[in-house]
C-alpha cells in the first residue's frame, strides 16, 4: 500500500499514480515487493544482498547509489527469547517505503495502520516515520522500570539474607536480556542518527527535530539499560561476598572444632603410650581424672574463642 502527502492529509493511491514531486510513502511485504520492482527502479536482489548483509544489530542505515536502505532487527521487548522481527526500509528520491521480512506476531502492518489512521490535514513524511519507528520504542520505559524493580528486589533479599539457590542463574538470565535490548536501542538510535544527517536531502530540515527526538528515545533507553547492567555486576558481587561470608562461617565452624579436639587428641595420645611405669593407669582415679582433664579443656577452649568473639 502506497500513500501520497497532500495538504488534506495522506492518500492511498497506486504506486503508478505517485508522482516525484510529492513525498509519498509505502508499506509492502517482500512479495508485494518484487511485484513493484520495476515501478519502484531498484533490483529486489541488490536489496536482498543488503538484507543478507545487515540482519543483525548495530548497523545503521546505508546509503548506495540510487537509494538509501536500513534493515532492523526487531526485539520483543517483552520476551527476548521470542524469534525476532525484521523490518527494512528504503529511501528514493521522495518516497519512503517500509519492506515486511519477518513479523512473527503479526504487528508490523497493524502498527503502520494505525498511525496512517491518525494522521490529519499537513502532516509530513518525518512525523509519519518518526511515529511508525516510535511504535518500537513504546514499551521501552516500562520494561526498563520493571527490570528496575526486579534489580532491587535482588539487592533487597541479599541484604535481608534471603539467598534464591537460583539468583545466580536470575542474575545471568537478566544481564542477557539488557543486553540484548542494549543493542537493539543502540541500532535504533544509529537509524535515528543517520536520518537526522538527510544524506539524500530528502527530508525538509524544519520536520528533522522528529528524528532527533527518535535518537534521543532510543540513546536514553540505550544508557538507561546500560546502568541498569552495571547494577547487576553489583548485585553479582554482593551475592559473592555473602556466599563467602557463609563459607567463611562454615570454615570458621569448622576451625573451632579442630581445635577443641586437639589438645584432646594430645590428651589421647598421652595415655595411650605403652610405658611400663605410668602411675595414672593403676591409680583408682585415673579414669575420672582424664574424663575430668578433657572436659576442663574443652570448657577452656569455648571459653578463649567465646571472648575472642569467635563464636
Amino acid at each position: 500500500m502506497f500513500y501520497a502527502m497532500k495538504s488534506e492529509g495522506p492518500r492511498v493511491i497506486a504506486l503508478s499514480d505517485w508522482k516525484k514531486e510529492t513525498d509519498g510513502i509505502g508499506y509492502v511485504t517482500v512479495k508485494e515487493l518484487r511485484q513493484q520492482e520495476e515501478a519502484l527502479k531498484i533490483s529486489v536482489k541488490t536489496l536482498e544482498e543488503c538484507m543478507y548483509r545487515q540482519a543483525r544489530y548495530r548497523l545503521g542505515l546505508k546509503y548506495y547509489d540510487t537509494f538509501g536502505f536500513a534493515m532492523l532487527k526487531i526485539l520483543q521487548l517483552r520476551n527476548p527469547e521470542m524469534e525476532s522481527g525484521y523490518l527494512a526500509f528504503f529511501m528514493r528520491e521522495n518516497l519512503f517505503v517500509f519492506v515486511e521480512i519477518k513479523d512473527p506476531v503479526g504487528m508490523f502492518r497493524k502498527q503502520f495502520l494505525e498511525v496512517m489512521d491518525k494522521e490529519g490535514a499537513n502532516t509530513t513524511l518525518e512525523k509519519i516515520v518518526f511515529e511508525f519507528l516510535e511504535c518500537f520504542l513504546q514499551e521501552g520505559f516500562t520494561v526498563l522500570e520493571e527490570t528496575e524493580q526486579a534489580v532491587i528486589a535482588m539487592e533487597r533479599d541479599l541484604v535481608e539474607g534471603h539467598m534464591d539457590k537460583h539468583l545466580n542463574k536470575r542474575i545471568f538470565e537478566l544481564k542477557r536480556m539488557l543486553t540484548l535490548q542494549k543493542n537493539y536501542y543502540q541500532q535504533l538510535a544509529n537509524v535515528g542518527a543517520a536520518l537526522m544527517e538527510n544524506e539524500n536531502k530528502m527530508f525538509w530540515k524544519e520536520d528533522m527535530n522528529y528524528f532527533r527526538l527518535f535518537t534521543e528515545q532510543a540513546g536514553e533507553l540505550k544508557n538507561d539499560t546500560q546502568l541498569l547492567c552495571g547494577e547487576l555486576v553489583h548485585v553479582r558481587e554482593a551475592l559473592d561476598a555473602a556466599l563467602n561470608y557463609d563459607l567463611n562461617s562454615i570454615m570458621k565452624v569448622f576451625t573451632v572444632v579442630t581445635t577443641v579436639f586437639l589438645p584432646l587428641s594430645l590428651i589421647t595420645g598421652w595415655y595411650g603410650m605403652n610405658f611400663t611405669h605410668m602411675p595414672e593407669l593403676s591409680w583408682a582415679w585415673g579414669y575420672p581424672m582424664a574424663v575430668f582433664l578433657s572436659l576442663l579443656v574443652v570448657a577452656g577452649c569455648l571459653a578463649f574463642f567465646k571472648w575472642k568473639k569467635l563464636l
